[in-house]
């Protein structure tokens, strides 16, 4: 049951450090570029705001999931 449980725990620290390194680094990467370019032209803000927003608000639900994937403590508990 120890082996079992220490698997999923495995499989889910690899789940969240996917999301991590891959997944919230390539957002930011287009968040960041969204705020850059919105600087330069002021015409087209508004479109900019919204992809802006949306791409925040994906960011927060993909960290949430890797909080809840990846607890910030390590299980004592647990023996190997």
């Amino acid at each position: 049951m120890i082996w079992w449980h220490q698997r999923a725990m495995d499989k889910h620290n690899a789940y969240a450090e996917l999301l991590r390194e891959q997944v919230l680094q390539n957002l930011f990467a287009i968040r960041r570029n969204l705020e850059l370019n919105a600087d330069s032209s002021v015409d087209n803000w508004g479109d900019k705001a919204q992809w802006l927003g949306a791409v925040e608000q994906v960011m927060a639900s993909l960290d949430r999931l890797t909080q809840s994937l990846y607890p910030a403590y390590i299980d004592d508990r647990v023996m190997f």
